[in-house]
């Protein structure tokens, strides 16, 4: 599981390239990638009608460890739901999921 401070301190590896990003797994499918270029950007990772699919939440760190997690957890909503996050109805409630998490963050910051 990753932490705030590991997350600061990944940078490269030697195996880096940028065509195969760094990735880092946190739980249930959130993903960090470590582009060779030293970008942080959060990835959900999820199964639909058996496919395997990603949605990119956003860079690291405007968005925090927590927000992705909150994010992810409403992306595996969507799929237990029986609706893809990729549809266009769906980014837009995403959209607004991350906009309330940010306000409660800053809030309660």
């Amino acid at each position: 599981m990753l932490s705030d401070a590991k997350i600061r301190k990944l940078k490269p590896t030697d195996n880096c390239t940028p065509a195969r990003p760094d990735k880092y797994s946190d739980q249930h499918g959130l993903q960090l990638l470590v582009r060779s270029s030293g970008t942080k950007t959060w990835i959900s990772a999820y199964r639909f009608d058996g496919k395997q699919q990603k949605t990119t939440l956003g860079a690291y760190p405007q968005i925090s460890l927590a927000e992705a997690r909150i994010a992810n957890s409403d992306i595996k909503a969507l799929v237990a739901n029986g609706i893809n996050p990729k549809n266009k109805n769906a980014k837009t409630s995403l959209r607004m999921s991350k906009l309330k998490c940010s306000m409660i963050m800053r809030l309660n910051g």
